[in-house]
C-alpha cells in the first residue's frame, strides 16, 4: 500500500516528520495537473523531469485506473508476479492485478545501464494499453526495452473483450 502524503505528488527530497510539514503549493500542482489532463506527450513529461511532472503523471493515471476499476485493487483481487526472461531479467519488477492491469518498472536502473539486452516479459493473451503513453500491444512476449521506450515505467490495462 503506497503511503502518499498531501503535497508529495511531486519530487520531495525531505525526510519524514517533521521535515515534511511545510506549506503545499496547491496552485502549482493544480496547474500541472490541468496541463497533464489537456494532453502532453510522455516525451515532454520526461523532458520536464526536474519539476516532478513524471511523478504527478504516474500518480494521476494510477489513481484514475483505480477509480474506474476498484475491484482490480481490493483484497480479493488476484496478484500475480510476472517473471522477465533474459540477460537483465533481475532488473524488471512486474505484476498483474485481477488479470486486467499490469505494472512494469525497472529495478536498479543505474546498474541496468542503457539496454535491456533483449530481456522479455510475457503479457497474458489480449490487447493491452499503456495508460501512461497510450501505446497498445498484444499479449505474448514483448521486449521490455520497447515497452519502456517512451516512459520509464508502464501501467498496462487489458481491453475489455
Amino acid at each position: 500500500m503506497p503511503d502518499t502524503f498531501q503535497g508529495g505528488e511531486l519530487w520531495d527530497y525531505r525526510l519524514v516528520d517533521p521535515d515534511n510539514r511545510t506549506p503545499v503549493d496547491y496552485e502549482l500542482r493544480q496547474s500541472m495537473l490541468q496541463e497533464l489532463q489537456e494532453g502532453i506527450p510522455p516525451e515532454e513529461i520526461m523532458r520536464r523531469e526536474d519539476s516532478g511532472l513524471p511523478k504527478l503523471w504516474v500518480t494521476h493515471k494510477a489513481l484514475t485506473v483505480r477509480r474506474a476499476h476498484p475491484e482490480w485493487f481490493d483484497a480479493e483481487a488476484n496478484y500475480e508476479p510476472l517473471r522477465a526472461e533474459g540477460a537483465k531479467a533481475e532488473h524488471a519488477v512486474a505484476f498483474l492485478r485481477a488479470g486486467s492491469v499490469m505494472t512494469l518498472a525497472p529495478r536498479w536502473p543505474i546498474r541496468l545501464g542503457d539496454t535491456w539486452a533483449g530481456t522479455l516479459i510475457t503479457l497474458p493473451a489480449g490487447r493491452w494499453q499503456n495508460t501512461l503513453t497510450g501505446d497498445v500491444v498484444p499479449g505474448g512476449q514483448q521486449r521490455i526495452q520497447a515497452l519502456l521506450r517512451r516512459f520509464p515505467v508502464a501501467l498496462f490495462v487489458k481491453d475489455a473483450e
